[in-house]
């Protein structure tokens, strides 16, 4: 909002100095103050809700689960999961290495701040990366852990969508609480 106002400020007031138009309309005009919204975090009891120990819970299916599982369990950032390959997860050591992050668009870069890292996995988050993989008919080091039949990254609308209709599935209601899919590495 503030960076539109601020496009139609600069067009009136050039217009002014152009003597075009005999008064500013927008000089008392000032900037929109947002009110900071608290990230809402999860309670135990809707954890296990979203994130059940047989089944998929409120999530379509294993591909959904186990993405959302891991955000919740390490703390990674969407992109940071989006551009997870194969050869980042070692299964013996029972860590995966956050070497590459989605920027938005087709880049995959550094992830924030190039933070490069290993983080580790509980024997029960190495179970459903298997179970995973069992299914995955992609499974060359190269190819994402989360992608499309065809073998392209998942995005931002499918992780979105994703994770709205699952809170909605589990009636957890995220928009007073201000949950988001972000909201797992605030809880963690």
């Amino acid at each position: 909002m503030n960076k539109a106002q601020g496009i139609v400020k600069v067009i009136f007031r050039e217009a002014l100095d152009r003597e075009e138009i005999n008064r500013d309309p927008t000089a008392g005009v000032g900037r929109v103050k947002y009110r900071r919204v608290e990230r809402g975090i999860f309670t135990v009891e809707e954890l296990r809700t979203l994130l059940p120990e047989q089944g998929y819970g409120p999530w379509k299916d294993i591909q959904d689960y186990t993405c959302f599982y891991l955000a919740a369990v390490t703390g990674l950032r969407r992109g940071e999961i989006l551009a997870l390959r194969w050869r980042h997860i070692d299964f013996e050591r029972q860590a995966l290495a956050v070497c590459e992050a989605w920027k938005g668009g087709g880049e995959i870069g550094p992830p924030k701040w190039d933070h490069l890292r290993m983080v580790p996995l509980s024997s029960r988050t190495i179970d459903k990366l298997r179970q995973l993989q069992l299914e995955s008919i992609r499974l060359a080091p190269e190819d994402f852990v989360f992608a499309y039949d065809d073998g392209s990254r998942l995005g931002e609308t499918w992780w979105r969508k994703r994770f709205c209709k699952a809170l909605d599935r589990a009636e957890i209601d995220r928009q007073s609480r201000c949950l988001t899919a972000h909201s797992f590495r605030h809880t963690i």
